[in-house]
C-alpha cells in the first residue's frame, strides 16, 4: 500500500499558523534583496531607477508589516529608506551624487541592522 504524501501547506496558511515565523522568513528574504538592490543601486551610473524602485517597494511593504507585527525599529528605518527613494524618483534624478549614496547606504544598513533582529 501507498503511503499518502503529506502536502506542504502554501504559504498563506504557514502564515497564519505561525505568523511571527513567517514574518521572520519575509524579513530574511527582504533583507538579501535589498542588499542586492542597494549595492546595483551604489555601483550604477545612470541605471539606478530600476533597483531603486524596488528597494521602495519592499521598504514600503516592510513599512507596515514591520508595524503590524511590532517590529518598530524595522518599520521606522524601512519608512526612512522609502522616504528617500520616493523623494528622489519624483525629483526624476538621472545619477545619484556622492552625498545621496552615503545617505542611502546609511538608510540601508540601518535597515539592515534592523531586520537581524526578527526572529533572533
Amino acid at each position: 500500500m501507498r503511503r499518502a504524501r503529506r502536502r506542504k501547506a502554501p504559504p498563506l496558511a504557514e502564515a497564519f499558523d505561525d505568523p511571527d515565523a513567517a514574518f521572520a522568513a519575509r524579513a530574511a528574504r527582504d533583507r538579501a534583496r535589498i542588499a542586492r538592490l542597494a549595492a546595483r543601486v551604489n555601483h550604477a551610473g545612470s541605471g539606478f531607477a530600476r533597483p531603486m524602485t524596488e528597494i521602495e517597494d519592499l521598504a514600503h511593504a516592510l513599512a507596515g508589516a514591520g508595524g503590524v507585527f511590532g517590529f518598530d525599529a524595522v518599520s521606522g528605518t524601512a519608512a526612512r529608506v522609502e522616504r528617500l527613494a520616493e523623494r528622489w524618483r519624483r525629483a526624476g534624478l538621472r545619477n545619484l551624487s556622492a552625498r545621496r549614496r552615503v545617505l542611502l547606504s546609511s538608510a540601508v544598513r540601518d535597515l539592515l541592522d534592523a531586520l537581524d533582529t526578527v526572529g533572533g
